[in-house]
This record gives C-alpha cells, sequence and structure tokens, in this order.
C-alpha cells in the first residue's frame, strides 16, 4: 500500500506539475497577447491624438492667417483710400490749370476723328461752365453743360450711332479703385 500510495502521489505530482506547465504556459501566452494589445491600443491613441493635435494646430494657424489678412485688408483699405483721395486732390489742382484746358480739347478732337464725321454732343461738367466753356467755345466748340456731375473731364455722345465716349474723372476713379490692388513686394514703402 506505501508502494501503491508513493506511485500515486508521484503520479498526481507529475500531473500537477504538467498542469502547472500547461497552465502557466497559457496564461504567458495569455499576457503576451494582452501586452501586444496594450501596445497597439497604445500605439493608435497616440496616433488619434497626433491626428488631433496637428487638426487643432492647423485651425488655430488659419484662424491666425485669417485674422492676419483682415487686419491686412483693414490696413489696405486705410492706405487705398489715401491714395485716392491724394489723387482727387492731384485732379482738382488740374482743373485749375490751363493744362485742364488742353486736355479736354485734345480728348474732344480724339471723339471728332473718332466720329468720322458723325455730329456729337459735348458734355462738360457744370461745376467747369465758366472756365472751360471759354477755352472750348475759343476753339469752335459749344459744350452743353451737364445736369449730372461728372466731377470734370468731358462726355460726348456720338447723336447717331448712341455711342458715350467717358472720359469723366468719376468714370477715371471708378475705374482705378476697381483695378487697384496692392503689389505683393517686400514690404518697403
Amino acid at each position: 500500500m506505501d508502494n501503491f500510495r508513493t506511485i500515486c502521489v508521484e503520479n498526481a505530482r507529475k500531473d500537477s506539475v504538467k498542469a502547472q506547465k500547461a497552465v502557466r504556459e497559457k496564461l504567458e501566452a495569455s499576457f503576451e497577447e494582452h501586452k501586444a494589445q496594450k501596445k497597439e491600443s497604445l500605439r493608435t491613441r497616440v496616433y488619434e491624438e497626433t491626428i488631433e493635435v496637428r487638426r487643432e494646430f492647423n485651425r488655430i494657424e488659419s484662424e491666425r492667417r485669417a485674422e492676419i489678412r483682415r487686419k491686412m485688408a483693414k490696413r489696405q483699405a486705410v492706405i487705398e483710400d489715401r491714395i485716392f483721395k491724394a489723387a482727387e486732390e492731384k485732379l482738382a489742382e488740374f482743373r485749375n490749370s490751363s493744362a485742364y484746358g488742353e486736355y479736354l480739347v485734345r480728348k474732344i478732337t480724339e471723339a471728332i476723328n473718332f466720329a468720322n464725321g458723325e455730329s456729337i454732343t459735348v458734355y462738360i461738367d457744370a461745376s467747369d461752365k465758366d472756365f472751360v466753356r471759354r477755352i472750348l467755345e475759343k476753339r469752335g466748340i459749344s459744350p452743353t453743360i451737364s445736369r449730372e456731375s461728372f466731377g470734370g473731364g468731358v462726355r460726348i455722345v456720338l447723336n447717331k450711332s448712341r455711342i458715350l465716349i467717358d472720359n469723366s474723372f468719376r468714370k477715371k476713379m471708378e475705374e482705378a479703385r476697381e483695378w487697384f490692388t496692392f503689389d505683393e513686394g517686400d514690404g518697403d514703402v
């Protein structure tokens, strides 16, 4: 019976060792799998957070650039207003010079040549009637005073073809404002 007991205990011990080894191997495999899953989960989380940080950075950078563009646009509008105010002052000076009358005569002559014999009507600004009318009438041109002020210059209508040649300063300033852009230079003013 002692022998039987010893053999049974010995077999039980061997079976126990085998079972413990199998459980240990299974636990170690499970632990390695768990570590791999956690590592992959961590890698995925880092990747997602990196993407989120980049998005946030891009959003902040975009807002910053938009704010800079808004400030630049405001500043450019102020500068543009100053430029056109200075241009209007120069036009006012020009309108009081003898060169202004010569300019009008030149524009009217160009229109007469363009009309190629067709009758024309020459309109001058009401504010120019005293100064310019004398100059034009000396050259044989009888201008019509416009009911609408157009800031100087001259408007000419070809009567038969109903073509308007608009050399008014208001139109010239509107066109200049429409086409005005700031050069993307190096920032030197």
